[in-house]
């Protein structure tokens, strides 16, 4: 490479003993050299921070220690304040990096301004011919489907060009720092899950593009780590945080019919009730608890929401909605209630996969 600029690669850790290893030390026999390796610990307790401190002696890492577990969004900010790259790459504590992963999006990025975000190809850590994500995308009520990944598709090539896509999974995905510097990174109200998403919607927003570029591999467990949060963790903030991200990045319009009647309507009645049944959810009584108690917190934040909003709008918009959901997954109430039918009679795995192919060739 002729051109090589500084890249702040930031890997989160909490707890990520059994991870961290593998991770670091793929990473530092990355192609791509001219980096920085800054590593976030939310106040672990496994001593992984240790490990690291007394295993990898490069000068180009750099730990830094959280006194609590600020969650993904806030730890990767954290992160992003320590940064002195052009770029900034996140990944995952529980992913392994193929040796040209970053030389192959670095190249692409420095060629082409109109992008702003890129997400390598997500395989499987534990069958590396499964897609753990081509690319993240969400319907117009905000239900998040990961390309390939949310079926456990298997890579045949079908994917293997670069391509716009919604959302780069924040598992592994760069940008370029003078973007986080304009709208920021993450919305450190989300703490876990759908922070990701916020984020390339306003990428999107700003007028950069967000894409898929299959000759940078990495590989992903996947629900390595947070599948040692708590159940309330991991059924309060994907609610919470799917409805937080429509009313913030919609106009007014799509604000009200997708994201304010649908889960108001939801909420009164009790409907999201029968979903949790219908969807085959497991501990449907306690995921029914952190439901409501996911609405009742954007009910009690709901001036926070204004002002969050309101900077999206006036500061970060310069593209239209109608220009946003053409890389959205195309739905209606119809098409949800065909899509939950479909679940009972043919699986879940099989159902989501007809909903996303339906409902994007259709946008």
């Amino acid at each position: 490479m002729t051109r090589t600029p500084l890249v702040s690669i930031i890997v989160l850790n909490y707890n990520g003993i059994k991870y961290i290893n593998n991770c670091l030390e793929s990473v530092l026999l990355s192609e791509y050299e001219n980096f920085e390796l800054i590593i976030v610990d939310n106040n672990s307790t496994d001593k992984s921070v240790e490990f690291v401190e007394d295993t990898f002696k490069d000068a180009r890492l750099n730990v830094i220690r959280n006194d609590t577990n600020m969650g993904f969004a806030a730890g990767n900010n954290i992160g992003v304040q320590n940064a002195k790259g052009k770029y900034v790459a996140l990944l995952n504590i529980d992913t392994i990096v193929d040796r040209m992963w970053l030389t192959e999006i670095i190249l692409l990025l420095e060629s082409d301004v109109t992008i702003g975000v890129a997400q390598p190809k997500l395989l499987s850590l534990d069958d590396r011919s499964i897609f753990d994500s081509a690319g993240d995308y969400l319907d117009y009520f905000g239900l998040p489907i990961c390309r390939g990944g949310s079926w456990f598709e298997r890579d045949t090539g079908q994917y293997d060009t670069i391509q716009e896509i919604f959302s780069a999974r924040g598992a592994a995905l760069v940008t370029r720092k003078e973007i986080i510097s304009a709208i920021g990174l993450f919305d450190n109200d989300y703490f876990l899950d759908f922070e990701d998403l916020d984020f390339c919607w306003r990428v999107k927003l700003y007028g950069k593009r967000v894409v898929f570029v299959p000759s940078s591999i990495v590989y992903h467990k996947g629900a390595g780590i947070s599948s040692q949060n708590s159940l309330a963790l991991k059924n309060i903030h994907p609610t919470k945080n799917s409805i937080m991200t429509l009313i913030k990045n919609y106009n007014t319009f799509h604000m009200i019919k997708y994201a304010i009647l649908p889960h108001l309507f939801a909420f009164f009645t009790g409907f999201f009730v029968l979903e949790v049944f219908l969807m085959k959810r497991e501990n449907k009584l306690a995921n029914i608890k952190f439901r409501v108690q996911a609405y009742l917190w954007i009910l009690r934040n709901i001036r926070r929401l204004h002002t969050k909003r309101k900077e999206v709008q006036h500061n970060i918009r310069k593209v239209s909605d109608s220009e946003i959901m053409k890389c959205m997954i195309k739905t209606s109430v119809w098409r949800v209630a065909i899509w939950i039918i479909n679940i009972q009679k043919e699986g879940k795995d099989k159902a989501k996969r007809s909903y996303f192919v339906n409902g994007l060739s259709h946008s």
